[in-house]
């Protein structure tokens, strides 16, 4: 648990709540936390929007929240000023819970929603970006529609395409950063992405031998999808959130136990 200004969280949803798509199920904002930063992402089918702000004595984790929810919390959050955030596991289930004194709001985790790669994105992006010498030049094509997307970035938006046909990448001061595909993404302002190599670092740890990614979907024998949302502290045992809406929350060795070892492939039944 940690505490921060609730226009700090506030900020950063809205930041990025402009990129949710309006799509059943893929409807999500991604909150995501490190030791050192709260993160709010989300992206469309042509853009990925990645917010930050510093926090102190962070855990990792990750949590997905449903547009509505997200919501219901940037209203709340307008009437706080400091506010706790908990990612806990209450009743069996995982839910972010935020509080300033006596006020509470508990807020779901949608353990059903597809979680987006965004670390994996931007380190793609990263590893194409040119070295501004090889890139060409020219205007960038944007439509009406697309630059609104970026209006709440920030005050100063820099765009920066890769060598190749890949997205455009998008900074608006030191914590927000982000990727567009336009139809011919060609460069006007610099951008890089010094500054981000800790946040887009997935985050994996070992128990009992095996490795485990935070964030990622893992499968019993029997074929029931799990998810691993946070990382345990030294000593505990991982606690896996099953996958389909509901939430409930299990130790690693009671899956095992009623379902056999979880493992990152979906397992074939057809397979005799």
């Amino acid at each position: 648990m940690f505490t921060l200004d609730a226009d700090d969280l506030s900020a950063i949803i809205d930041k990025v709540a402009w990129h949710c798509p309006e799509r059943p199920g893929l409807d999500v904002i991604l909150l995501d936390c490190t030791p050192t930063f709260l993160h709010a992402v989300a992206g469309g089918g042509r853009t990925l929007a990645v917010a930050r702000t510093r926090v102190s004595e962070g855990r990792r984790w990750t949590a997905p929240l449903s547009r509505p929810d997200a919501a219901a919390l940037s209203w709340w959050l307008d009437a706080a000023e400091h506010v706790s955030v908990e990612h806990a596991l209450a009743g069996g289930r995982a839910l972010l819970r935020f509080a300033e004194g006596a006020a509470q709001l508990t807020v779901p985790i949608a353990t059903q929603a597809p979680i987006l790669p965004w670390r994996k994105l931007l380190r793609s992006a990263a590893q194409e970006q040119g070295d501004g010498e090889n890139r060409s030049g020219g205007p960038l094509s944007l439509t009406r529609d697309e630059l609104a997307l970026w209006a709440h970035a920030g005050d100063r938006i820099a765009f920066s395409p890769p060598l190749r046909n890949g997205p455009v990448l998008v900074r608006a001061g030191a914590d927000f950063i982000g990727l567009h595909m336009p139809g011919t993404p060609r460069p006007f302002l610099p951008a890089r992405t010094e500054g981000w190599k800790d946040s887009a670092r997935s985050w994996r740890f070992v128990y009992a031998g095996e490795v485990y990614e935070m964030g990622r979907l893992y499968w019993d024998e029997a074929g029931t999808p799990w998810r691993v949302l946070a990382a345990p502290e030294p000593g505990e045992e991982p606690t896996l959130v099953l996958a389909n809406g509901s939430g409930v929350a299990l130790p690693l060795s009671t899956v095992q136990l009623a379902g056999g070892r979880p493992r990152s492939r979906r397992p074939d039944h057809r397979k005799k």
